[in-house]
């Protein structure tokens, strides 16, 4: 799907977002997703970062798919732990008045 510009917001800067360093000389500049494109947001920004920076970003990002994948699961039963109460609750007929 392509997006338009108006979905991306991208922040000018002459030094990197993470370390401060400035873009001169080997310090080379990089522009950074700040919501991981894998996610598919919506709208997206931009921020310009050191490669050092980036490498560094992306790796963490890179580790924590792990933990993306855990959440889905934790999610998932708790929908199905969620459902079978339901049913169960369905199944029982709440006390009556004659009852108590």
């Amino acid at each position: 799907m392509n997006k338009s510009r108006k979905d991306l917001i991208k922040i000018e800067a002459h030094h990197c977002y993470k370390c401060g360093n400035a873009f001169v000389g080997k310090v080379k500049k990089t522009n950074h997703h700040a919501i991981p494109q894998f996610l598919k947001p919506e709208r997206n920004i931009v921020v310009p970062i050191c490669v050092d920076c980036h490498k560094e970003i992306n790796s963490y990002t890179v580790q924590s798919i792990p933990q993306f994948n855990n959440i889905n699961n934790f999610i998932k039963n708790m929908e199905a732990g969620i459902k079978k109460y339901k049913r169960q609750l369905e199944k029982t007929k709440p006390p009556t008045y004659k009852d108590l």
